[in-house]
């Protein structure tokens, strides 16, 4: 997948009317890629951008997303503030975020599982009240999703990956494609988008990429945790997952753990093939 090009990137945010950007250095990990810029009054961000073409994500999901980081810093969660959001030339949105001193998770211990569990269960409920809690949450579990969750490439696979694309549709045709509920969901909760202290590893100092941010039901986030640790800590993705089942109703579970699956075997379908069969496992243990 293309990453993107700091320079131009800055270039193209001044050409859109942002503000000029000294491009300092890029950030290690994430698909597409993040940088630190440094505006012309010394303040340095995080710069981020999406594509809408690619990703499905149009500019008013941004400005949702701000809200909702609002709110869960509201609640003691972590989540760095968006500065701005720049809509590009092509159709893009460029997003300048707070930077935090925080550097990516190494090593993966009990305890900062643990906190990462907590900062889900803290968004429970909180939206409850709030427009945003009206608006299901789609799974695209019965057709494709805008840039990710993908049935063609299941289907086209193997006979193993068509096999799980069809048992994932008949989930979304017997329980629902959609969730809505209350709860302050991040769509992309793995270690990946957790920043920890620099000196003290368990210790999170914000939790980032929140562009798809919404309403629905802690379940989905607590799912692509798991899904995430049984990669990077395996006895501790059962913990979770224990978790994940003793809080959840059984219905909502299943649509959660359909998602993440469909999700997981189709990006690594598409970009990590060598990953496939340990999503097929992972994803029959409960389909």
């Amino acid at each position: 997948m293309e990453r993107l090009d700091g320079s131009c990137l800055v270039g193209a945010i001044a050409a859109a009317g942002g503000p000029n950007l000294e491009l300092v250095e890029r950030l290690g990990g994430g698909a597409v890629g993040a940088f630190i810029v440094r505006r012309n009054d010394g303040a340095e961000f995080v710069l981020t951008a999406s594509q809408p073409l690619r990703s499905g994500v149009e500019p008013g999901q941004f400005d949702m997303a701000r809200a909702l980081m609002d709110v869960a810093r509201s609640h003691g969660v972590p989540a760095p503030r968006y500065v701005e959001t720049i809509v590009l030339g092509d159709g893009g949105v460029a997003v300048l975020q707070e930077r935090v001193v925080g550097v990516p998770v190494v090593d993966v211990s009990p305890v900062l599982v643990e906190r990462v569990v907590d900062l889900a269960e803290m968004r429970r409920g909180i939206l409850g009240g709030t427009p945003y809690a009206q608006r299901p949450c789609p799974l695209f579990l019965v057709s494709s999703g805008p840039g990710f969750c993908h049935h063609g490439p299941l289907r086209q696979h193997t006979v193993a990956t068509r096999d799980l694309v069809a048992r994932i549709e008949a989930v979304g045709a017997e329980v629902g494609d959609s969730i809505t509920g209350s709860d302050l969901v991040h769509l992309d909760y793995h270690l990946g988008n957790v920043l920890v202290a620099p000196d003290d590893p368990d210790r999170v100092v914000a939790i980032v990429d929140w562009d798809g941010a919404r309403a629905g039901d802690i379940a989905l986030d607590l799912t692509i945790l798991r899904f995430d640790l049984s990669w990077r800590a395996p006895s501790l993705g059962t913990e979770v997952e224990r978790h994940l089942q003793a809080a959840t109703d059984p219905q909502r579970f299943q649509q959660a753990w359909a998602h993440a699956s469909l999700r997981l075997v189709d990006w690594a379908i598409r970009h990590h093939p060598h990953e496939v069969d340990h999503w097929l496992t992972l994803a029959w243990t409960h389909l």
